[in-house]
């Protein structure tokens, strides 16, 4: 095997331990500035967690963006 050519990123090959079907959560820098902005107009009560994602595409959907992006199907 080329892992020299995978590695590099040479091959536009993308690996992961999990499938095709598996829902990513991406976060815009943006969505997360304006819910920071949000929180800190709140008074502070302890400790508070809060989730964001902006979209939920599957891996073969980033894939396909990729693929578009660098104007070559991976």
């Amino acid at each position: 095997m080329d892992w020299a050519g995978l590695l590099s990123g040479k091959r536009r090959v993308i690996f992961a331990n999990y499938g095709g079907d598996t829902v990513n959560l991406l976060v815009s820098p943006i969505d997360i500035a304006s819910v920071i902005a949000e929180e800190m107009e709140k008074p502070f009560e302890g400790r508070t967690v809060r989730y964001i994602a902006s979209e939920e595409p599957t891996c073969k959907e980033v894939a396909r963006m990729l693929g578009r992006l660098l104007a070559n199907p991976i």
